[in-house]
């Protein structure tokens, strides 16, 4: 057997969070509490339950940024991927 063929390949899908349940909104903020995760993040403090959830109801106003869960084939929470500053007129963002 080669090394090639020991793997597998995992499917994932990218969801918006605001359109994930509120079971899959908590377990993203015990991902982005993780002491691994945090400092990597803007900031490295232990996020609350209410700022977490201040967090999610900012996003639903803001056109310019849009947050998605990765979501294993099981439909388990296994982080984030944040697209920020979007730009509709020059279509860009980062």
């Amino acid at each position: 057997m080669t090394e090639q063929s020991k793997t597998r390949t995992m499917k994932i899908e990218l969801v918006p969070l605001n359109c994930t349940s509120t079971e899959s909104q908590l377990k993203v903020r015990e991902i982005r509490n993780e002491e691994g995760i945090r400092k990597w993040m803007y900031t490295d403090h232990v996020i609350d339950l209410n700022e977490h959830l201040s967090w999610i109801n900012k996003l639903k106003m803001d056109d310019r940024q849009i947050v998605f869960v990765i979501m294993d084939e099981d439909q388990n929470p296994l982080g984030v991927i944040s697209v920020n500053a979007i730009d509709r007129l020059h279509k860009k963002a980062y």
